[in-house]
């Protein structure tokens, strides 16, 4: 119910003026359905606290990964808060949980409905992490599916993709990730793409 039913280019009235009390500063945020359904559907998943380890039976473990899948497609605030991790500081094996701020719901959602964004982005928001999480979700589960970004050195390029994506990919359970079969200090592709 919440992803977008209209034309490409036609946004709907209730859309436009939320984006412009967003940029009008939080305290003049609007309320939209949509972002509203999204943000529910996600809570309402993440509240269920169940894992692979609730089930015994290897039948039982495939509907629940088969659901999971599902899910993460589905919606990345979903993905994001329950497998996303943050690499912290320069320690090989730390991490932090990731939970979305605001700012960061309102990217992932843009994210999910397939618009375009184009963002004067400030430092320290998360943005960077919170896009390379969402990106990891999409090659995970889906075929054929790549993600490039750019930096403006190749030295700044390689550590964000060793501590932001590649670091976080790594941390996703053994049973939900798909197979590496190249894993680069520039790249990481996957043997088996297609959906668990």
């Amino acid at each position: 119910e919440w992803y977008p039913d209209h034309k490409p280019l036609q946004y709907p009235k209730a859309f436009v003026k939320w984006v412009d009390s967003i940029n009008n500063g939080w305290r003049n945020m609007l309320a939209y359905e949509k972002f509203e359904l999204w943000e529910m559907q996600a809570l309402y998943w993440l509240d269920e606290k169940e894992d692979i380890y609730d089930y015994h039976d290897e039948e039982d473990q495939q509907d629940y990964i088969n659901q999971e899948s599902y899910r993460c497609r589905e919606n990345s605030l979903y993905f994001c808060n329950k497998y996303g991790q943050l690499k912290e500081g320069d320690t090989e094996g730390g991490g932090l949980k990731y939970e979305a701020w605001k700012a960061q719901k309102i990217v992932l959602f843009l994210f999910d409905c397939g618009y375009n964004l184009m963002i004067g982005k400030p430092r320290q928001i998360g943005f960077t992490s919170t896009l390379g999480l969402a990106s990891i979700k999409r090659i995970n589960f889906n075929p054929s599916y790549f993600v490039k970004f750019i930096t403006h050195t190749k030295d700044k390029g390689e550590e964000i993709y060793r501590d932001k994506i590649r670091w976080a990919f790594g941390m996703l359970p053994d049973w939900f990730r798909q197979t590496v079969y190249n894993d680069s200090h520039s790249q990481i592709s996957l043997l088996d793409r297609s959906v668990k």
